[in-house]
């Protein structure tokens, strides 16, 4: 379970950082926030660090045994980043993390979480 979890939320985070630099989507690669379909502000760095996200859960999903440490410490972060979004939509003028993200942080934190915490089923199990 945490291994598939961490694949394809590793999948979608990698994707989301990447199609976050294109312009045509609302993309970009500076600092000032723009709205990623015309719903999520992103930026730069709010784009780099939807890529490392990506590529740790990814690097996670190599074995049922890594994807539970990588899930349970993705979902404590992204927990705190949905906490403080919702009193601080910009920390710093950095990162934009408030609106419609602090939804999206907090529920897909706690599915990593829910998943890390997750125990593998023995085989033949069902």
């Amino acid at each position: 379970m945490a291994r598939t979890v961490a694949l394809l939320f590793g999948i979608i985070y990698l994707v989301v950082g990447l199609v976050g630099f294109i312009p045509g989507l609302g993309g970009t690669a500076g600092i000032a926030p723009t709205p990623l379909l015309g719903i999520f502000d992103i930026n730069v760095v709010h784009n780099i660090v939807h890529i490392l996200i990506g590529i740790v859960a990814l690097m996670g999903a190599r074995s049922e045994a890594q994807a539970g440490p990588a899930l349970r410490g993705l979902g404590i972060v992204l927990i705190i980043i949905g906490i403080v979004g919702l009193f601080w939509k910009n920390p710093f003028n950095i990162i934009p993390i408030g609106g419609p993200d602090v939804a999206l942080h907090l529920v897909t934190g706690v599915i990593f979480l829910w998943a890390g915490m997750s125990r593998p089923q023995p085989a033949g199990a069902s």
